[in-house]
């Protein structure tokens, strides 16, 4: 991905999403499988992908680890809309009930918007 075009932060438009902190490791974005809990619209980056091996390789790798690859339509920091591929967890992630598998540990949320943070 470093030689690969960042383009940015962008947000979701629709607002019928919500992200969670896998074992404080990595986040997992889902949508549709609760209207209270998935209410949020999602802060992440914005790449332009040029390079096919590196595209079929992201994609092989979030597929394989069980996401979804769905167009998603996007709003850019300058309010370009943009249709980017998103990848989501579309399972119920209820059937997970622990708080320290599936937590807002590194998960920000700012006026309905949901980001996850490294920090």
């Amino acid at each position: 991905m470093a030689k690969q075009k960042r383009l940015g932060e962008a947000i979701t438009v629709d607002s019928n999403y919500t992200i969670k902190d896998f074992l404080r490791s990595y986040p997992i974005t889902f949508r549709h499988y609760d209207n209270k809990v998935c209410r949020y619209r999602i802060k992440g980056e914005l790449y332009d992908i040029k390079d096919d091996k590196v595209y079929e390789a992201v994609c092989n790798m979030e597929i394989s680890a069980g996401y979804t690859l769905v167009n998603t339509l996007v709003e850019s920091e300058d309010g370009t809309e943009h249709v980017a591929e998103m990848f989501l967890v579309e399972e119920t992630p209820a059937k997970i009930s622990s708080k320290e598998v599936l937590s807002d540990y590194r998960v920000i949320t700012t006026n309905n918007i949901k980001e996850w943070s490294t920090k």
